[in-house]
């Protein structure tokens, strides 16, 4: 818009001279003049189609980024490039015919006059001239007063929605702004195809890692524009714009390698209200189980350019446990997700309602169950702070993954690798909290498993790699599930028709079958 403003500028005075302003000067005389009239004409005509359709385009990114904030990270640098060179280019096309039209005109007294359209009839004047309004002026007219509408009625509801929250609320949510500056993004599990390569799909990644910090920043700079100052956005919003573009760099380079069937969230600080922006911007199902605004929450998110068959879904109360029974590929796994609590104090009991949800809900022998434990599992997964020592909490974990017959896929496949989910800078640790227990039938689905960059300041994403496609069949096999041990109705039923079904089956000569 700038440059089109400069350039009508320094055209339009050598124009003003050929029309007679200085009609004695050389510059004005014969071609000269006629070159300086479709130049002058040339670039009025632009400069008005090219400022329009920049204002045009500022008005949509605008609504994009305010209303569909979830979109806003469509809009790339190379997207932009794109934009601005078609309104040049469609400015350059839109006004040559006053290249082809314009010409000096020589009145009776002497004076010079620059016209155009001298030669069209009245009926092409008007179609040109009609066409012409209806682009440039009826259009971005129109597009400009229901975008704003709907901004504003956005920016109300945002406003309608602060208003409503009690002091206590309203403080949280400051603090909230403060100390969570982003979205943790950290499970995510991928199926392979045949091929052993996979190229990555950088839209989805788009729609998930820039599409969640976007959001935010979009989200939380509606209400502090709204709670402070309609010019100024809050010194929390600003904040949080600073440590998005501080691991842009992180971000982009986690967009070329990950390329996900299934995404797991945690600590979304997520309430029921979110689910409808969530499910209308991410376009995929998305299972929630919701905490509050300032605490817990874990999403499970599944691309929607794949085609899975999601048969159920079970969530906690506390917004610790999401899980999904799938069909993948025709194989048929159970996922989970987890967020551990951080303090001893209700680890225990966490583990006690996480036992009880799978062994009543999953499918173990087909389980794949992720997230953030808060607890390492060996000496190996620490770095720094006080002696690693095997807690209560960690022995719990053991526990369910030998009853349960899981494994750690990343130390089973890894035994001697140090990596490192989590790391806190002020003291000096790093942690592997992070990380993935499997079925051990499942292990020959396994292509890979890894840590991947940073997508917040103290985590790490996981990605898990299956090859569903490259099942290796043998004989089925039956494995009886220890948890039932625990049932007391189960062993007084075992106990009653034991002797019942010895009796009956007594004389079987085929000891296969005793």
């Amino acid at each position: 818009m700038a440059i089109s403003d400069v350039i009508s500028a320094a055209t339009n005075w050598p124009l003003a001279s050929s029309e007679g302003l200085l009609p004695t000067m050389p510059v004005t005389d014969g071609s000269t003049a006629t070159i300086v009239c479709k130049t002058g004409h040339y670039s009025r005509a632009i400069g008005q189609a090219v400022s329009l359709e920049s204002l045009l385009l500022i008005v949509v990114e605008r609504y994009i980024a305010i209303v569909r904030p979830f979109q806003s990270v469509l809009i790339t640098r190379r997207l932009r490039i794109t934009l601005v060179s078609l309104t040049w280019i469609f400015a350059l096309l839109i006004a040559f015919p006053y290249v082809w039209t314009s010409q000096i005109i020589i009145e009776a007294d002497g004076q010079t006059d620059c016209r155009t359209f001298v030669k069209w009839n009245e009926i092409e004047k008007s179609v040109f001239h009609g066409v012409g309004f209806m682009i440039f002026y009826v259009v971005p007219f129109v597009v400009t007063i229901v975008l704003y509408s709907r901004i504003v009625k956005s920016l109300n509801q945002s406003r309608q929605t602060l208003e409503g929250e009690q002091p206590d609320q309203q403080k949280l949510r400051r603090i909230h702004q403060q100390n969570h500056v982003v979205m943790k993004t950290f499970l995510l599990i991928e199926e392979i195809e045949e091929s052993d390569t996979v190229e990555p799909n950088l839209k989805d990644i788009h729609n998930l890692l820039k599409n969640i910090q976007s959001a935010i920043t979009a989200m939380q700079g509606n209400i502090a524009v709204l709670a402070k100052d309609n010019n100024k956005l809050s010194s929390d919003v600003a904040e949080l714009r600073k440590v998005i573009a501080k691991n842009n760099d992180e971000v982009e380079k986690l967009k070329k390698d990950l390329n996900c069937h299934f995404y797991l969230l945690q600590e979304t600080l997520s309430e029921p209200k979110d689910e409808r922006v969530w499910k209308n911007e991410w376009g995929g199902d998305v299972f929630f189980s919701h905490g509050s605004n300032h605490a817990k929450g874990v999403y499970i998110l599944v691309n929607p350019s794949i085609v899975v068959n999601v048969e159920n879904s079970y969530k906690d109360i506390d917004g610790r446990i999401i899980a999904i029974d799938v069909i993948c590929n025709g194989v048929n796994l159970s996922i989970c997700n987890v967020y551990a609590p951080t303090s001893c104090q209700f680890q225990g009991k966490f583990l006690q309602i996480l036992n009880e949800f799978m062994t009543s809900n999953l499918n173990i022998t087909q389980l794949i169950i992720g997230g953030d434990w808060n607890a390492t599992l060996e000496c190996i997964d620490k770095r720094g702070g006080t002696r690693w020592k095997p807690t209560a909490y960690r022995n719990g974990i053991i526990s369910m993954m030998e009853e349960l017959d899981l494994i750690d896929i990343f130390r089973k496949l890894k035994p001697h690798i140090k990596s490192f989910s989590y790391e806190s800078k002020f003291l000096k640790v790093k942690s592997r909290l992070d990380y993935f227990l499997i079925a051990k039938h499942l292990t020959q689905h396994v292509h890979n498993v890894e840590t991947k960059t940073a997508t917040t300041p103290d985590h790490k994403a996981i990605k898990l790699s299956l090859k569903l496609s490259q099942v290796i069949r043998g004989p089925g096999l039956w494995k009886f599930n220890n948890s039932f041990l625990k049932d007391k109705n189960y062993l007084i039923l075992i106990t009653e028709s034991y002797p019942i079904i010895s009796e009956k089956y007594a004389n079987i000569v085929d000891k296969r079958l005793r």
